[in-house]
């Protein structure tokens, strides 16, 4: 294996990116490089980098990987994003299979508060809430499932999130109508709840005399 090169970090000078056989194979502290006597255009051996990934990279992935979690929870995806930068796809590997096998990342789990969380407390609706978990890299099962689970009454949430918006009005021309429809379905409310919270509040309207 030969070291192709040795670079410092953008993000924290007082480490480098190693490169071999001109591909990322891990970031370590400078000082850690000198230790270990590691130099561009030397080989090094199956043995020293066994040592290097096994007892001092992947202890650090896995440290670095505990203290982003107690921070927040991740799903898989995210948190081998954040070690992506220091370290190589194989030891992420490692360090997410060994926390899911703890429990430390648990997809499903986070999938379930997420959902929970942006109904109760963000008033999003469920094609937001579906496509900011695609791309938190939930798979499409965890999310069909979780979803399943779920019983949010969307229709509710989007009445009262209009009604709060108009504040004891309604629309009174397509201009402004479009304003507030783009408003709901920004918050992920399919237009078929959105035209059910314009009749629901129209009928409040007109029936009733709406007060706010």
């Amino acid at each position: 294996m030969l070291i192709t090169s040795i670079t410092e970090q953008k993000k924290d000078s007082g480490r480098v990116s190693v490169c071999i056989d001109g591909k990322f194979a891990f970031g370590i502290s400078k000082a850690d490089a000198l230790y270990h006597h590691l130099k561009e255009g030397e080989e090094l051996s199956r043995e020293k980098y066994d040592i290097i990934t096994d007892e001092l990279v992947y202890g650090k992935a896995k440290d670095k990987a505990v203290k982003l979690l107690s921070f927040a929870p991740r799903t898989e995806k995210e948190l081998a994003e954040r070690l992506s930068a220091d370290y190589s796809p194989e030891i992420c590997s490692r360090v997410t299979d060994m926390l899911k096998k703890y429990g430390y990342i648990d997809d499903e789990a986070y999938t379930a508060a997420y959902i929970n969380d942006s109904f109760k407390y963000k008033g999003r609706g469920s094609l937001r809430i579906k496509a900011e978990l695609r791309a938190k890299g939930v798979s499409e099962e965890i999310i069909s499932a979780a979803f399943e689970n779920a019983s949010p009454d969307e229709e509710k949430m989007a009445y009262e999130l209009l009604k709060k918006r108009l504040k004891g009005s309604t629309p009174t021309d397509r201009r402004e109508m479009a304003k507030h429809y783009r408003y709901l379905a920004g918050r992920g409310f399919s237009y078929e709840v959105i035209d059910h919270a314009f009749s629901r509040l129209n009928a409040d309207f007109t029936e009733e005399g709406y007060d706010g």
